[in-house]
């Protein structure tokens, strides 16, 4: 008896040490804010905002999740069907319903202005190499953007060395994205694209004082481009080479680094087969999607095509030459 007892013992010590590891390393506290996407692009939010965006967003995905984990089953059929989206609807458009007074016009410009800005200052701290910047950015309408004053000193000195880009922000938060069996190739050209173009600007920019809104119409932008042009259709070209042929594994990239890691934590519905297409212009995709898996390989499969119903046919467009796009068959 008294063996027994010290098993019990024994095994409630063992739960109480595993439950306190996993509260160690964050099991308990995560939220989805704490996952991609939210996790790669908070660094970006607006600090005096980030606590509540976050507290809204993880509000989201939990109606979200709460509506897929009710379901009976989740098919092609219901798919198509629209009853899925009707019952994700019908709990979230209350949220966002509130959540639309709650950012309005002022406070979502707020939040884009920072994110771009905060991008912008740190890709010229590290790159650029001309006069001060005292620029009136005018209104914006199509981001909430109020016209402000944008001022900037160059921090870094012609002659100075400069850091990777794909080391600094965004590139370094979203680089996981990105197939690894192209990673390498795609961090090195954006280094050589940021290198090259940024050395296009500190030319273009290097007789005037000081950059504003009269200075910088002195520019010749005619004579940049025409002395550049071929070297931008070059550089077209070179990502069109990467992407081109894995633009499949990208999306498949994409969908692991994001959704997979919340639907780990928050998905408990019944397993889900289904087939959605992906609008990628001039390549559609047909994205399959088998959840629960045990090969996290196969959750997600990704391949160029159409629905069924549909074939892939190329067209000529003309100016934008041939592209390949789904008909009704």
């Amino acid at each position: 008896m008294s063996s027994l007892i010290i098993n019990i013992l024994l095994i409630i010590l063992l739960i109480q040490i595993i439950l306190l590891i996993l509260h160690y390393f964050g099991y308990f506290d995560k939220t989805p804010a704490d996952l991609p996407p939210f996790k790669n692009i908070s660094y970006g939010i607006k600090p005096s905002l980030k606590r509540e965006a976050k507290k809204d967003y993880n509000q989201i995905i939990y109606t979200i999740f709460n509506v897929l984990n009710n379901q009976p089953k989740i098919t092609n059929e219901i798919i198509n069907s629209g009853k899925l989206m009707d019952d994700i609807n019908k709990e979230l458009n209350p949220l966002l319903d509130k959540l639309s007074v709650k950012y309005t016009d002022e406070i979502k410009g707020q939040i884009v202005k920072y994110f771009i800005i905060k991008h912008v200052i740190v890709l010229l701290d590290n790159y650029y190499t001309g006069p001060n910047i005292y620029l009136n950015i005018p209104d914006v309408p199509s981001l909430s953007i109020r016209a402000f004053p944008f001022l900037y000193t160059a921090k870094r000195k012609s002659g100075d060395e400069s850091v990777k880009g794909s080391t600094l922000p965004p590139f370094k938060y979203l680089v996981r994205n990105i197939p690894i069996k192209i990673r390498d190739k795609v961090a090195s050209l954006y280094d050589y694209l940021l290198i090259k173009y940024f050395g296009i600007i500190n030319s273009a920019v290097i007789g005037l004082d000081e950059i504003n809104n009269t200075s910088i119409y002195s520019i010749n932008y005619n004579r940049i481009i025409r002395k550049n042009i071929l070297v931008v259709q070059e550089d077209l070209l070179r990502i069109q080479r990467i992407f081109g042929p894995n633009i499949s594994e990208l999306i498949k990239s994409i969908l692991i680094e994001n959704i997979l890691p919340l639907m780990n934590k928050y998905y408990s519905g019944p397993s889900i087969n289904i087939t959605v297409p992906a609008s990628i212009p001039s390549m559609p995709q047909i994205v399959s999607i088998n959840f629960p898996n045990t090969n996290k390989d196969d959750i997600f499969t990704v391949k160029e095509g159409c629905l069924k119903g549909e074939k892939l046919e190329t067209v000529n467009t003309g100016s934008f030459g041939f592209i390949k796009q789904c008909k009704k068959t």
